[in-house]
């Protein structure tokens, strides 16, 4: 990415992530909707998943996933394992927390985990486009 990618307009930032593709997991069709709303603009690509077996299924099938928005707290497969497994096939994948908890310890538990980076719900996008240019770079 460069520069002419990430630019603020006074009010929000636009970001042209045009040939990306990331992966949402998240048990909340709301949430996903939200942050198809949230990156709408970015000509970036959005694949969807609803737990943590799917997520691991999409991440080791389609190598045009780029980057992962991963919810911790999902059934099935929480967001931990889900990375900790990703991360053996794919140790270079950036993926996100995404959750509820910005606690000392849920942000360490985290990143033990495997995670790049995470984001405290609910957030906006400003936050969000930062964070996913900053994994992009």
């Amino acid at each position: 990415m460069n520069n002419n990618d990430f630019i603020a307009d006074g009010q929000h930032l636009l970001v042209n992530l045009k040939g990306k593709t990331m992966l949402v997991v998240d048990d909340v069709d709301i949430n996903i909707e939200l942050i198809k709303e949230i990156l709408d603009g970015t000509n970036m690509n959005i694949v969807e998943e609803h737990n943590g077996q799917q997520a691991i299924n999409s991440c080791l099938n389609d190598k045009s996933i780029d980057i992962v928005l991963m919810d911790i707290q999902m059934p099935i497969m929480n967001g931990y394992e889900a990375t900790r497994q990703i991360k053996r096939v794919r140790p270079d994948l950036p993926i996100i927390a995404q959750t509820a908890y910005a606690f000392a310890e849920d942000i360490s538990k985290s990143m033990a985990a495997g995670f790049n980076d995470y984001i405290a719900k609910p957030f906006d996008q400003t936050k969000l486009l930062e964070i996913i240019v900053r994994n992009f770079n």
